[in-house]
C-alpha cells in the first residue's frame, strides 16, 4: 500500500501501522475498505456478482441513495447529526491534519459516522462512487474520505469525476434491485 511517499508491505496477519498517529496507529489491513478502483474495475465486479447471485441485482448506488442512507430522513448534515468533531469520522483533521497521520481506518471504527440506517463510514474514511442523477454519464463521489476535510464530508457535498477516476481515498459501496 502506498501512503504518500512511502510504501507499505502487509501480509497476513499484519497489521498497517501509521507510527506518526498518536491514536488508531494500527490498522488490521483486511478491514479496510476497498479503495483505489476505476468504475470499469467496478463494473467488472458487478458483471462477476450478477453472476453469482440469482434474485438480486448488484449496483452502484445513486448518489441521491447514498445521501438518503447518509441523512436520514430528516436532513442532517452529518449521518450523526448537524455536527462532526475530529473523532466522529476519519478525515483529514482526526489525526492531526497532516498527510503523514491521514490514512484509512477499518470499517466502522468510528461509529458517529454511523447513518441513521446503521450504515457505516457514511462520513470520511472512503469517498465512494455513485451515479449521477443528473447526468446518466457522470460519476460522483460522496462522502469525503480520509484527505478531505469536514465540509467535503458532509452529506450534501458532492464531486463530479471522470469514470477513469482512481484514488487511494475512492471506494464503492454497492446498492441491489430484486429481480
Amino acid at each position: 500500500m502506498q501512503r504518500g511517499s512511502g510504501h507499505d508491505v502487509m501480509r497476513m496477519g499484519d497489521a498497517l501501522r501509521i507510527s506518526e498517529r498518536k491514536t488508531g496507529q494500527d490498522q488490521h489491513w483486511p478491514l479496510l475498505p476497498v479503495v483505489g478502483v476505476s468504475t470499469v474495475e467496478i463494473d467488472d465486479y458487478l458483471s462477476w456478482l450478477r453472476g453469482s447471485f440469482g434474485s438480486i441485482h448488484p449496483r452502484l448506488c445513486t448518489e441521491l441513495e447514498w445521501e438518503k442512507a447518509a441523512r436520514g430522513a430528516d436532513g442532517r448534515e452529518y449521518p450523526e447529526g448537524n455536527s462532526l468533531s475530529e473523532m466522529d469520522a476519519n478525515y483529514f483533521d482526526t489525526y492531526g491534519s497532516t498527510t503523514r497521520t491521514a490514512s484509512l481506518d477499518e470499517v466502522g471504527t468510528h461509529t458517529a459516522s454511523r447513518s441513521p440506517f446503521e450504515i457505516d463510514d457514511m462520513a470520511g474514511n472512503a469517498a465512494e462512487f455513485t451515479l449521477s442523477v443528473f447526468d446518466d454519464l457522470k460519476f460522483v463521489l460522496r462522502g469525503g474520505s480520509f484527505l478531505d476535510g469536514r465540509n467535503q464530508v458532509r452529506g450534501t457535498h458532492r464531486r463530479i469525476v471522470p469514470d477513469t477516476y482512481r484514488g487511494i481515498g475512492t471506494g464503492f459501496r454497492l446498492c441491489a434491485d430484486l429481480k
